[in-house]
């Protein structure tokens, strides 16, 4: 997919915005941190989730040792409107913010955080500062559209099945060999 994203060259700092992750979603959502982290190998991503908890934080911490820096949990970031007219995280700033939701009110307080570049699939990637080519749809494919969104910020393709390896650490295939 050719793409006017910022590319992978000048992004030190990476905030994912995400509502909320429980067990399901995260496990929806490992590949597309696993594209995120080979397209950006040494910047640091933060994980926001604005609404709620995140499984990063919690369940599937370990599984992600290496791919997030750092998850946020419950910053009350797209459940209200006064969030549009302040900066909902002062004294942080970010090379590229990745929105993952399509609604409205996070994207527009998203906005509000220092950024270099912002990639979000609301409107038609209305707000977005990277956006895709003319002619581009969202799928009703949650997986190939995160892809779609680390493409387009990144101006590199991303190939699903690379991400769909998750490295498991022989202690705990010698736990499931056991319990099995």
């Amino acid at each position: 997919m050719a793409v006017n994203g910022p590319g992978n060259g000048d992004v030190n700092s990476i905030l994912v915005y995400v509502g909320l992750d429980l067990v399901g979603d995260g496990l929806i959502k490992l590949p597309f941190v696993r594209a995120l982290r080979d397209a950006y190998p040494t910047a640091r991503i933060t994980w926001l989730a604005g609404k709620g908890r995140s499984v990063f934080n919690g369940a599937l911490k370990n599984v992600v040792v290496g791919l997030i820096d750092e998850v946020i949990e419950r910053d009350d970031i797209g459940v209200s409107w006064s969030e549009v007219l302040r900066n909902p995280m002062p004294g942080r700033s970010f090379d590229l913010i990745i929105d993952t939701q399509k609604g409205a009110l996070a994207s527009l307080a998203l906005r509000r955080i220092r950024h270099k570049a912002i990639v979000s699939p609301f409107a038609n990637f209305l707000l977005s500062s990277c956006r895709p080519p003319t002619g581009y749809r969202v799928r009703k494919n949650l997986q190939r559209d995160l892809f779609d969104l680390v493409e387009i910020a990144s101006c590199t393709q991303q190939s699903m099945t690379s991400g769909m390896i998750v490295p498991i650490a022989s202690s705990l295939r010698d736990v499931a060999a056991q319990l099995l």
